[in-house]
C-alpha cells in the first residue's frame, strides 16, 4: 500500500470522526436535533462507502487489530489508516 493511499485514509478516518464529533455535539446541547442528526447519518453514509473502497484482506486485518476492543466497527477504518 502506498504512503498516500496510507495519508489518504488516516484523513477520510479522521474527517468521518469530525463530522460524528460536530453532530453528537450539536445535538447534545440541543441547538437542533435535526442537524445533529444530519452530520451523524452523514458520518455512517461516508462510513459505509470506505468500507467498500477497501480492500477485503485489509478490512479484515483492521478488524483483527482491534478485536476485544470495542464492538464499534467505527475504530476498524482508524486501525487502517495507521498501516
Amino acid at each position: 500500500m502506498s504512503l498516500s493511499f496510507r495519508m489518504l485514509l488516516t484523513w477520510a478516518a479522521l474527517d468521518m470522526f469530525r463530522l460524528l464529533a460536530l453532530g453528537l455535539w450539536i445535538y447534545r446541547y440541543r441547538f437542533s436535533y435535526s442537524l445533529g442528526f444530519g452530520l451523524a447519518s452523514a458520518y455512517s453514509d461516508s462510513w459505509m462507502v470506505a468500507r467498500r473502497i477497501i480492500r477485503p484482506e485489509l478490512w479484515n486485518l483492521g478488524k483483527k487489530r482491534v478485536a476485544g476492543l470495542l464492538d464499534e466497527p467505527r475504530l476498524e477504518i482508524v486501525s487502517l489508516g495507521i498501516f
